[in-house]
């Protein structure tokens, strides 16, 4: 018997505090840069514009075609979570 092994490249999470949406984030492990279509879709399903794709390696911060603010899990822990959460 052979067992697949499956790794997720993504992992997509919405930050609320009690009914209300902080932000929609997705954690990218892989270093390939790209948005998931479930995230395009939690985008679209909660109509919420605090958006971010986040990933391990560094990179410059930078807007996506569709919006969502392209980082580094780093920066986003040490300068938006802060504004996000307070």
């Amino acid at each position: 018997m052979k067992i697949l092994s499956f790794k997720k490249y993504y992992y997509n999470l919405v930050l609320a505090r009690d009914s209300k949406v902080l932000a929609c984030i997705e954690i990218k492990t892989s270093t390939t840069p790209g948005i998931s279509k479930g995230m395009l879709k939690s985008i679209e399903d909660l109509d919420f514009k605090n958006n971010f794709n986040l990933s391990l390696r560094s990179a410059s911060p930078h807007k996506s075609s569709k919006g969502i603010l392209l980082l580094c899990l780093n920066d986003f822990i040490k300068v938006f979570l802060p504004k996000i959460i307070s």
